[in-house]
């Protein structure tokens, strides 16, 4: 792979989630993905968008990086999976955040969609392969982690992904940037024993997950250190670009030369997401722009086969972020 050959947006309709048709009441919006399918046709025509019918993973994939009991869950107890996952049940047993009368689907629905969406990071990483790069309307559950679900993430579509290629390529080395606000937690868990995958994540020091209860069940699982843990206090909004950077060459140096790279390109950091847990970090849609802007040349420039995922955003603002970013793509190839 030569450098960047073309710019590919890839999104399959069937999955698209709207978690109020669920009854489920996180500002995680469908509007997000809509608002960018809409810029690409209107104005974005040096993208090349691909709508494609993503394969979902089958149960036996599943397993590559998920227990045995947890894939279970998902076949047998949809529900039951959905309600730890989506965090649908308060301590004392009440709904939290959901009102299943409310709910115009099944939470089954729910699981069979998630399940198929994360499949397109795969569809993504064999785009990149082909093509140098790729960005998938969907993705990015970096939360889940061997056992179970968790912060809205039911399965790992990015070690997924990376076991799904060493099925071809049983020497390849990946990268996994993740700039979620939230620390990449359950990739980190996932990978922590594999010595061709390097994980770095950029994340507030404080707060979800890293503050979960001494009797959580994930509380350690959480604090499994990525290859390179960057974290960031209120306030270190101005040197989160020469942190990432510097991450970047420890993260070189201690795996270089991927044959992947997959970025989490979470839009939660932006000083206008609505998710009270993202709000350690408040970044403007300039800073963030220079954050994917700089990743993406980085790779580029090293030659490095990228796909990335659109992980965390939360309110009616968080489609900026990705639409700034493609949409300086789209002026480039002008």
């Amino acid at each position: 792979m030569k450098g960047i050959t073309m710019n590919t947006v890839i999104y399959d309709p069937a999955s698209r989630i709207n978690l109020l048709e669920y009854g489920i009441e996180v500002p995680l919006l469908d509007s997000r993905t809509g608002q960018l399918l809409n810029q690409i046709r209107k104005s974005l025509h040096q993208l090349e968008l691909v709508e494609i019918d993503f394969p979902s993973f089958t149960p036996e994939e599943l397993l590559l990086v998920h227990d045995h009991a947890w894939v279970d869950w998902l076949c047998n107890h949809p529900d039951k999976a959905a309600w730890l996952t989506w965090e649908l049940r308060a301590a004392d047993g009440s709904w939290h955040r959901y009102d299943p009368e409310k709910a115009a689907r099944p939470l089954s629905d729910l699981i069979e969609t998630t399940i198929r969406m994360a499949s397109g990071t795969w569809v993504g990483a064999q785009t990149a392969l082909e093509k140098g790069f790729s960005y998938v309307l969907g993705g990015g559950f970096h939360h889940a982690m061997a056992h179970g679900g968790a912060g809205f993430c039911l399965v790992n579509d990015i070690a997924l992904t990376i076991a799904k290629l060493r099925q071809d390529k049983p020497q390849a080395r990946c990268w996994v940037i993740d700039v979620d606000v939230h620390k990449g937690d359950g990739t980190a868990q996932i990978t922590q024993h594999d010595p061709m995958t390097g994980t770095l994540s950029i994340h507030m020091a404080d707060g979800w997950p890293l503050d979960l209860p001494e009797d959580d069940p994930t509380r350690l699982s959480s604090r499994v250190p990525s290859t390179v843990d960057i974290p960031l206090k209120a306030g270190d909004e101005d040197i989160y670009q020469e942190k990432l950077q510097e991450g970047l060459i420890k993260l070189k140096s201690a795996l270089p030369n991927p044959d992947l790279v997959i970025v989490v390109a979470g839009s939660d950091p932006y000083e206008k997401d609505a998710l009270p847990s993202a709000n350690g970090i408040n970044m403007s849609r300039e800073q963030l722009l220079e954050r994917d802007l700089w990743l993406y040349d980085t790779f580029a420039k090293w030659e490095l086969p990228q796909t990335w995922v659109m992980a965390g955003g939360y309110g009616e603002f968080a489609w900026e972020i990705h639409s700034a970013f493609l949409e300086a793509l789209n002026k480039r190839g002008l």
